[in-house]
């Protein structure tokens, strides 16, 4: 409960109180030093851990990220390989669409089903004023009710789960592409701020670290996955790119890669299928 609620201040003082070598608190002890960037600390409670159990995927993904910081690239490698042959190959991935909240997160789900991809919503949350489009969510994800047979069939859709939510739960066994929406910080906050009717309330830095800190975070967290594949989308490149009637960039890299998944070419003209101009004022 600690871990999933992020209150590792108060799971730190329990691990000291316990010499324990057990799997279970070891890899507790790898959390906490992977959230605190203690990459040595995780590395010696990863390696304790898989001496004892060896079949540990997820240990052995943490492994192969830890191992990529700390320089040790043969490594890294290695634990990749190991972590994959533990996985096998599925015949279609899990693709996860996430971000802050008010990032364009919906827009993004927007683009990947004109690009051919049946969504996961249950069309609970319809459009409204803050999105004419709709949201495309569904209860058992926000909710995280989701079990394994439930996850397994929506394998080849694609899903939104927005910050926190997302490194909240064990990600999905085999490959799967995660579609990261980057969106100015401070317009994120002036989002939710205009949709909970409180445009005039001031800014503060805290949120704006909160939110920074969420992706850091969260990079963390798909880095230790071999099997994911990430692809960035950043909304004011997205709505520059349609004004403009060009794809540039990281932008048409990151398209491309996206491409490789749907039924129809990402470009230029499915952009401006999807995009509007006037989604810049939400």
């Amino acid at each position: 409960m600690l871990v999933k609620a992020g209150r590792w201040e108060e799971l730190d003082p329990l691990l000291q109180k316990t010499d324990s070598q057990a799997v279970d608190v070891l890899n507790l002890r790898l959390m906490l030093a992977l959230e605190r960037e203690d990459w040595q600390g995780a590395m010696e409670a990863a390696l304790a851990s898989t001496e004892q159990v060896f079949h540990q995927p997820k240990v052995h993904g943490a492994l192969a990220f830890v191992f990529g910081k700390l320089g040790m690239s043969r490594e890294a490698n290695f634990a990749r390989g190991v972590y994959q042959n533990m996985m096998g190959e599925a015949v279609a991935p899990h693709i996860i669409v996430t971000g802050p909240p008010r990032s364009g997160t919906s827009l993004a789900m927007q683009l990947l089903r004109a690009g051919g991809i049946e969504l996961v919503t249950d069309e609970k949350r319809t459009a409204d004023e803050h999105n004419a489009a709709g949201y495309f969510e569904h209860e058992s994800i926000k909710e995280w009710q989701w079990d394994a047979p439930w996850i397994e069939e929506q394998r080849g859709k694609v899903m939104k789960v927005v910050f926190p939510l997302l490194r909240q739960a064990p990600l999905p066994a085999g490959p799967k592409l995660i579609v990261v929406m980057r969106r100015g910080v401070q317009s994120v906050l002036q989002s939710q701020r205009r949709m909970a009717s409180a445009e005039g309330a001031p800014l503060q830095w805290e949120e704006h670290d909160r939110w920074e800190q969420e992706y850091v975070k969260h990079e963390r967290w798909w880095g230790m996955e071999p099997q994911a594949e990430v692809v960035e989308l950043v909304y004011e490149e997205l709505l520059d790119a349609v004004e403009r009637g060009e794809v540039l960039g990281k932008l048409a890299t990151a398209l491309k890669t996206l491409s490789k998944y749907c039924v129809k070419s990402v470009d230029i003209s499915l952009l401006k299928a999807v995009v509007n101009k006037d989604l810049r004022r939400f």
